[in-house]
């Protein structure tokens, strides 16, 4: 399987998980303070990330989500929330099955650009999308950076490159909204 496909299967499967209650909550806030075995530990900490990694992809679906058109909102609730086939959804939307699975196709894109704390062009112009990435970045470093300091579980470059992501964000945010005060103005 190819990367991209990977990708594209992991988003297509939180889609799926966003409508399907949580079985299970645990509470990984802080980890046992007497663990002698290294391995026991390690096995703690990947397991931790795992969950805080899951849990931003389903931010991301949420990010994506929240930025679709009503129609595009209905074939994802349909297809994912109440298990239609396109045929069903194509009737029920007056859309054709060609245009939905473009549909379908070009949101699975998008929710695998947000889990990679990517934003495509569409993006960069919608206020509540960077606000909604800066969040997760925010988070994941501040999780990353403490596990990082603690166990040295995390690859530095990545960290960093995070971290220049997220101050670009930043200051895309920052001229986006220093444009909307402009337009206010005139």
């Amino acid at each position: 399987m190819s990367k991209l496909n990977l990708k594209n299967y992991v988003a297509e499967k939180m889609l799926h998980e966003i409508y399907t209650p949580k079985k299970y909550e645990k509470n990984c806030e802080e980890l046992p303070e007497t663990c002698e075995d290294y391995k026991e530990i390690e096995k703690i900490l990947k397991e931790y990330a795992r969950e805080f990694k899951e849990e931003m992809n389903r931010r991301a679906v949420l990010i994506v989500l929240d930025s679709l058109s009503r129609e595009k909102k209905r074939l994802i609730k349909l297809k994912y929330g109440e298990q239609k086939q396109l045929v069903s959804v194509s009737l029920k939307l007056n859309v054709s099955i060609a245009q939905l699975m473009v549909w379908n196709q070009n949101i699975i894109e998008k929710i695998t650009e947000c889990m990679m704390y990517r934003l495509t062009r569409e993006d960069i112009y919608c206020k509540k999308k960077i606000l909604g990435m800066l969040e997760m970045m925010t988070l994941t470093i501040n999780f990353f950076s403490e596990l990082s300091v603690e166990y040295k579980q995390v690859r530095q470059n990545w960290l960093e490159e995070l971290r220049r992501k997220r101050t670009n964000y930043q200051n895309l945010l920052n001229r986006l909204e220093k444009f909307e005060n402009l337009s206010k103005i005139f």
